[in-house]
């Protein structure tokens, strides 16, 4: 069930010798799956789709940014260290990409298309 706390225990088996003393109990708690957007308050960005230049925004700052390519390789990884910014993306490829902003302990996802 979701976001429900369990708890277990482990026993080795040492092949032919038997098996060792119980451990635990060791407990975890399960996620709740969804499809809700990561996102940053506040946070905005354009032109998307993008050529030269992606113009970042927050209302507070924004303290890196990476991007993806759909193969899930870095293609741009920048500290930013201020609430805007321009990052150029002239160097990339046309195709979709993905982009993680962290500002101020919250993780934004957001997908960008290059013209």
């Amino acid at each position: 069930m979701p976001n429900t706390s369990y708890d277990y225990y482990v026993q080795a088996d040492c092949g032919g010798t038997g098996t060792s003393t119980w451990s635990g109990p060791f407990t975890f708690v399960t996620d709740v799956l969804g499809t809700a957007d990561n996102v940053i308050d506040g946070f905005t960005y354009h032109p998307n789709p993008m050529n030269e230049v992606l113009h970042l925004r927050a209302n507070s700052t924004i303290e890196s940014v990476v991007i993806y390519n759909i193969l899930g390789q870095k293609v741009i990884d920048q500290n930013i260290g201020k609430a805007t910014t321009e990052l150029s993306v002239s160097n990339l490829s046309t195709g979709n990409y993905f982009m993680k902003v962290i500002s101020e302990e919250q993780t934004g996802i957001y997908k960008l298309i290059k013209k």
